[in-house]
């Protein structure tokens, strides 16, 4: 956006096969003055969805850091406005560059500032993505300003404050846009967030449900503004990988398979729908197992259900043998 460069990340999948197309998982930074880069973290972090098969890319758009004071200054008073194209623009570069990106299967995630560009998404970018996620994402603007324990940050970013900044609050507003919500979109909120509080949290998922779009709402009691408690951020990843392989159905290469399932044998995939069929060859066994699914192309859930019955089949016979 406004001429400037601006600069993204791409994360392969596991097994990354060139001939292969892969499902993506856009992520969003927080902030919005933050930034990604090389580091390795249990929250956020590309590497977990690369090794779920599907290939990560992050876009530092205009308000990030490391880009100098007037780039990262430049997001006042237009949260929704050189941040969205940005993104935009960064998604249709890596799409055309990057022939093994499946453009018809984009999953868009983000926490905090990111949250917010997930809601501001749903109302200004509606029908390009499959599903979303919101972690502690803002839903109203005003109402954020009199109830998060960081007033100052709001009166940077839109000018002052509401009552004094009407115009700002209102332009940059997801609640203005629900009427075009369509997008289905997990939920996630800590009742411990003071920065963002929970009714936020809330007011998305209460807009969501009485539009009628596919939404799921997790709750957390004992977390804050992140995930912090092992535990939780566990069943956080499982419970995102399971809301993005719903609306991405995919079928797996065989590298991919191997490698997920830690297995030292063969196997192929063949035929669709109810004749769905994997099979495993270890030394003296064949096993075959049938994956009942509606359409021809399995969830990763269905999968993973059919490889551990295979499995357990062939650890009683190796018992017995």
């Amino acid at each position: 956006a406004n001429g400037d460069t601006v600069y993204g990340w791409i994360v392969k999948p596991a097994n990354f096969d060139p001939a292969q197309k892969y499902p993506v998982a856009f992520l969003i930074h927080g902030g919005p003055q933050g930034s990604f880069g090389s580091n390795f973290h249990y929250r956020w972090n590309p590497q977990t969805y690369a090794g779920a098969g599907y290939a990560s890319v992050m876009i530092d758009f205009h308000g990030s850091t490391g880009y100098g004071q007037e780039f990262c200054d430049s997001i006042q008073d237009n949260w929704g406005g050189w941040p969205l194209e940005d993104l935009q623009l960064g998604l249709a570069d890596a799409l055309e560059n990057y022939p093994w990106l499946d453009g018809e299967r984009v999953a868009a995630l983000g926490a905090s500032y990111g949250g917010y560009m997930i809601n501001w998404i749903a109302g200004n970018w509606p029908d390009r993505f499959t599903c979303l996620v919101n972690h502690d994402g803002l839903f109203d603007t005003e109402f954020m300003y009199y109830s998060t324990e960081e007033q100052w940050f709001p009166e940077r970013e839109f000018l002052g404050p509401p009552y004094e900044s009407r115009e700002s609050y209102d332009r940059w507003n997801p609640a203005m846009h629900v009427d075009k919500w369509q997008t289905p979109m997990l939920v996630v909120h800590g009742e411990l967030d003071y920065r963002v509080p929970i009714t936020q949290g809330l007011a998305t998922f209460n807009a969501l449900q009485r539009k009628g779009v596919p939404s799921r709402l997790l709750y957390y009691p004992d977390e804050n503004h992140w995930v912090l408690t092992p535990k939780n951020s566990i069943q956080w990843h499982e419970t995102v990988l399971e809301w993005m392989t719903e609306s991405n159905p995919y079928r797996p290469n065989q590298a991919e398979t191997m490698a997920r399932f830690g297995w030292r044998g063969g196997f192929s995939v063949r035929g669709r729908g109810p004749d769905f069929r994997v099979s495993v060859r270890r030394p003296r066994v064949t096993l075959r197992t049938q994956v009942d699914m509606p359409e021809w192309a399995p969830t990763r859930r269905g999968l993973r259900r059919s490889w551990r019955s295979m499995i357990r089949r062939l650890r009683r016979h190796e018992r017995r043998h």
